[in-house]
């Protein structure tokens, strides 16, 4: 693998040639948004039946793009890697996100009745039209939308059930569920900021989710320089992310569900943690932030940049729409990236789009996320930045191999306001410049290696035998190293990567909040709760050991390992219920696996368990809903 890393500038759209800290007044996504936009009804198919399948009720996200009003000076290039990048976009989307199935063809709502009768037989119906044309709007920045994405309006008299005049529904799109409008017009926004691309959403469902979107492709920084199709992709990307639900007017509209009709906003998003970072709270998104760190804490949850000048997080600071750009280096949502080799998009931020409600995520297709992998809730506040195996100390001016090993790094800091930095790729030291062409099979990256009691990083040839094993090539001499281990080569030891540094697998290594769609057989279970337990779970500081021994109690009464349930999140919402995942063995045959559900069924229908709760002996499971197969492999 020879590639030839270049240098971009940050991903949040301001292009810098030198890197430098950033800072969240860097991206404007949260400047360009409104808070509040056209809310649209929009209906949905509904379920003929309790054992209808998931597949007739979701759909896969598809994004209808339509590319118009382009800078006439954009670069035919330019305009062909564009296109080629929406497609991978739309195409990535299709794979990974489920929206609720829409009737066909696909239309937005019109938003321009400017007024409604307030009573009379035509009461909420339009009386009055705005003038003008309808559009897609964020600030400073409007589209006009065609008519042939939105649906009929009929404007009414006061006592005639007949419309008085009819603006005529468009075609529409057939299958389509989101409409992205693409524009590349130079604003003040580009010229000022000196922008990449900037978007946000201009329209919302009867459940808040956003159903159209603009988004500026700037052409006076794309007409700059030549880039790579990745970095077309990975702008896209980000931006889309945002426009579908990574927005902080939109945090406080997501969904938390009993059912998929019985759906209230969430009384809680964020909380601030013992160290000052301000941390997004939704359940799917702190299982998410657990597996990954392998934290246990309740409110792990996902943590937000903070804004240069603020210091440390306060309950009353105003959201952001990234990442933390040090706890989640190299994720597609913080903030800025170093450069497109090293972007991922990552299963948190994936957890993210599954928190809104809107969405049923396929986490397989998630990329490999590898910053701060099983470095526990302390990450990044550890007594020494040293003391993580991802971050270094930047006054020392320490050197290491950097995130993917492709470089000698240089630690550098990420932000002005966490001590601890990051080794930064350097190309001045690279380790792929000069790979032995002939040899297809070997990698040349980087590793640690001591000499004389001096340990430096190096750049040896590398060939992978499987995820934890791996070969060096040191002095003419190739020897076998395990992962985390050292070896002894030539009288040189080699600090063995950790798992998934070099030679990765990304079926395997990818965390998955779930179980893998269509490989795992997966039992999706929800136990309702008492009332009683209910109310004396909302009065209890003791709910991490409720869930636990539940669900110690349930594993010795199925007969199985603990390890085989997965992504148990206990909801106090509405009530008290749980929700985890059985996954049994692989090779766990069809017939067993029926069995397997009976017997969860029988079991949770007649279950108490012993209550942790003082002067209670026991509390009886209310009611239980178990979806066999929830990964969409059909049990025969």
């Amino acid at each position: 693998m020879n590639k030839l890393l270049i240098i971009y500038g940050i991903l949040l759209f301001i292009e810098f040639h030198n890197i430098v800290p950033a800072v969240s007044d860097m991206c404007i996504h949260d400047e360009v948004a409104i808070p509040d936009v056209p809310v649209g009804e929009l209906t949905y198919r509904q379920m003929r039946g309790k054992r209808e399948k998931h597949s007739e009720i979701f759909q896969p996200l598809n994004i209808h793009y339509y590319i118009d009003d382009i800078d006439p000076n954009t670069p035919e290039n330019v305009i062909l890697n564009l296109k080629i990048a929406f497609k991978k976009v739309v195409k990535f989307f299709q794979d990974s996100v489920a929206v609720r199935s829409s009737f066909n063809p696909f239309l937005i709502e019109r938003s321009n009745c400017a007024q409604k009768w307030v009573n009379g037989i035509n009461k909420n119906k339009c009386s009055r039209l705005k003038s003008g044309p309808e559009f897609c709007s964020i600030k400073e920045t409007d589209y006009v939308i065609p008519d042939r994405y939105l649906n009929k309006l009929e404007v009414f008299d006061y006592t005639s059930p007949h419309p008085r005049h009819i603006l005529k529904a468009g075609p529409g799109v057939k299958d389509a569920n989101f409409f992205l409008f693409v524009i590349s017009r130079t604003t003040s926004w580009c010229t000022e900021n000196n922008v990449q691309a900037y978007g946000s959403y201009c329209r919302l469902d009867s459940y808040n989710r956003p159903v159209a979107g603009l988004l500026n492709m700037c052409p006076t920084y794309f007409s700059k320089k030549i880039y790579k199709a990745s970095h077309y992709f990975h702008v896209i990307m980000h931006e889309i992310i945002h426009i579908l639900g990574f927005s902080v007017h939109l945090y406080p509209k997501f969904k938390m569900c009993t059912s998929i009709y019985d759906c209230e906003t969430p009384k809680k998003i964020a909380e601030v943690d013992s160290n000052g970072i301000q941390r997004l709270i939704f359940p799917e998104l702190v299982k998410s932030m657990q597996t990954h760190f392998n934290c246990s804490e309740e409110e792990f949850g996902g943590p937000l940049e903070i804004s240069q000048g603020r210091g440390k997080a306060s309950e009353e600071m105003k959201y952001t729409s990234h990442w933390h750009p040090l706890l989640m280096y190299t994720s597609i949502m913080t903030p800025f990236i170093v450069e497109d080799e090293y972007i991922v998009i990552d299963n948190i931020t994936l957890a993210l789009l599954a928190s809104t409600g809107w969405y049923r995520v396929n986490f397989t297709i998630a990329e490999y996320f590898h910053f701060g992998k099983g470095e526990g809730c302390k990450f990044g506040f550890k007594a020494n930045c040293e003391d993580s195996k991802h971050l270094c100390s930047p006054k020392d001016a320490a050197r290491n191999c950097d995130i993917l090993r492709y470089t000698i790094g240089k630690c550098e800091s990420i932000v002005p306001y966490h001590p601890c930095g990051v080794f930064k790729p350097n190309h001045e030291e690279s380790c792929l410049d000069e790979i032995n062409m002939q040899a297809k099979e070997y990698e040349q990256r980087c590793v640690m290696v001591t000499k004389t009691n001096v340990a430096e990083p190096n750049c040896l040839l590398t060939k992978c035998i499987s995820t934890n094993e791996f070969e060096f090539l040191v002095n003419s001499t190739w020897g076998k190293c395990k992962t985390s281990e050292k070896a002894e080569i030539n009288n040189v030891t080699i600090n063995c990567p950790e798992l998934g540094s070099i030679c990765w697998d990304e079926a395997k290594l990818v965390n998955k909040t779930f179980c893998s769609w269509g490989s795992d057989e997966a039992i999706a279970v929800r136990m309702y709760f008492a009332d009683q337990t209910y109310q004396q779970l909302l009065e209890s500081d003791n709910i991490r050991n409720f869930k636990v021994s539940t669900l110690q109690a349930i594993a010795e009464n199925l007969q199985m390992s603990v390890n085989h349930i997965v992504n148990a999140t206990l909801t106090i919402f509405k009530g008290a219920f749980l929700d985890f995942t059985l996954c049994p063995p692989s090779n766990m045959s069809n017939d067993k696996l029926g069995a397997l559900i009976e017997k969860t069924q029988k079991f949770l229908k007649s279950s108490s368990f012993i209550h942790i709760f003082k002067g209670a002996t026991e509390f009886a499971v209310s009611s239980t809903t178990i979806v066999g197969d929830v990964c969409e492999s059909e049990i025969k």
